[in-house]
């Protein structure tokens, strides 16, 4: 349920916003810039029963990079199959609002992340979430 609008985001700006060269292997964004999401599938295990562990691990991952980022609850959706937690981290100018989530793809780590203005959250985390619901494991039963 990406919007049709989303573009890919252009090399030159992904490695501005993205400095790791392990950046996220498919980053979409709005025409401004503002609002992306990102999806990178890894050749790392990963089924419904250790989505929990996952996530959490993720977000201690950050929260130890970055203690100065404010979390919320890790949320895991077990009838979707995704387990995804919330924070608001800083950017050059202002704050920005980020979903990271993880789903198993063919019994492999799909990890993703939404990110946002805070100023914007409002407005994109309902949309933003039924985007990341609407990822679907065609593996499954194919």
């Amino acid at each position: 349920m990406l919007p049709d609008t989303f573009v890919d985001m252009p090399v030159n700006l992904a490695k501005l916003k993205y400095m790791s060269e392990q950046r996220p292997q498919i980053i979409k964004t709005s025409l401004d810039t503002t609002v992306n999401f990102t999806f990178s599938l890894y050749d790392i295990q990963l089924s419904e029963k250790n989505i929990d562990s996952t996530i959490h691990q993720f977000k201690e991952l950050i929260q130890k990079v970055n203690p100065a980022y404010v979390f919320d609850e890790i949320v895991i959706e077990k009838e979707r199959n995704i387990g995804w937690f919330d924070f608001k981290s800083y950017g050059i100018d202002e704050q920005i609002y980020n979903i990271v989530y993880v789903k198993p793809i063919g019994g492999r780590l799909l990890h993703g992340v939404f990110n946002c203005t805070c100023r914007d959250n409002v407005e994109w985390k309902d949309a933003a979430l039924q985007v990341i619901y609407s990822i679907n494991d065609c593996t499954i039963g194919g």
